[in-house]
């Protein structure tokens, strides 16, 4: 019996840090998009600058 708990919880571990790693992958690459998004409508807000309005 000792033996079976013993895998269960080798097997509990290898699913838990698979688990985080996935989720940790998944979260760096959504900060990497959010990143590059950023930077696009920056470089597109700096295209499109425009005077204000002078009302005399």
């Amino acid at each position: 019996m000792k033996k079976y708990v013993s895998q269960i919880c080798i097997a509990a571990a290898v699913a838990l840090l698979g688990t985080a790693a996935f989720c940790g992958f998944q979260i760096y690459h959504h900060n990497a998009q959010v990143k590059k998004q950023t930077e696009a409508f920056e470089q597109s807000a700096e295209v499109e600058t425009y005077e204000p309005l002078r009302y005399s």
